[in-house]
């Protein structure tokens, strides 16, 4: 093996708790949606008419961009992540909520306004912070040893070759036995492309009985 085999470990699990986040701005949108349309069946006029169809609005198009994420769900991994829409349209729903605010107290400051605009850049910078945490879920391959990460929480496995006892590939599951004991599974069953991961594992075991 005479280059460097790096995989990414796309979890399906990550991906559902990302997604639940995102499902989080749904119930607030439900209710300025309701505000807005309370506000003008009440007559609202100025500034108030155009604060109510701006919460009608920003509430509507982040319901639609929840549903169309449900209804492609299933991630493309040789996609670039670019902006988070669905993020960029809660941080519109936060400043609308922030000009409520302002209407009534005629403060700008506020805490919706701060939660709005750090919402708004994270958006924005969604792909470097995405390409960010890849990094930190990999399989790397190399001639001097093994490395898993799997993100700054866990500690990551490193293991050179002449430590590694046996690799084992199954259906679900992956298994890198060391001659000290320890014994580090992957479960492929919570990956997306499990068969690039276990494909890489593969070649590594081939090498290990070569």
């Amino acid at each position: 093996m005479s280059e460097t085999i790096s995989v990414p470990l796309h979890s399906k699990r990550r991906q559902r708790a990302m997604t639940l986040q995102h499902l989080q701005h749904a119930i607030p949108a439900f209710g300025l949606a309701i505000g807005g349309i309370q506000a003008l069946q009440a007559g609202a006029h100025g500034f108030e008419f155009g604060l109510a169809i701006a919460e009608v609005l920003t509430s509507s198009v982040l319901v639609v961009a929840l549903a169309r994420h449900l209804r492609h769900s299933q991630p493309s991994h040789h996609h670039r992540n670019g902006i988070d829409w669905i993020t960029v349209f809660a941080a519109a729903m936060l400043f609308t909520e922030a000009g409520e605010k302002w209407n009534h107290s005629g403060k700008w400051f506020s805490p919706q306004t701060l939660t709005a605009v750090a919402t708004l850049v994270t958006a924005l910078l969604n792909e470097r912070l995405s390409a960010r945490r890849q990094r930190r879920r990999m399989l790397h391959i190399s001639e001097d040893e093994i490395a898993i990460a799997r993100g700054p929480l866990r500690p990551k496995f490193s293991v050179p070759w002449q430590e590694v006892k046996a690799i084992e590939v199954h259906e679900h599951e992956a298994l890198i036995h060391t001659h000290a004991g320890r014994h580090e599974r992957l479960n492929l069953k919570d990956l997306h492309n499990a068969h690039e991961v276990a494909a890489a594992l593969r070649a590594a075991q081939h090498r290990l009985l070569g």
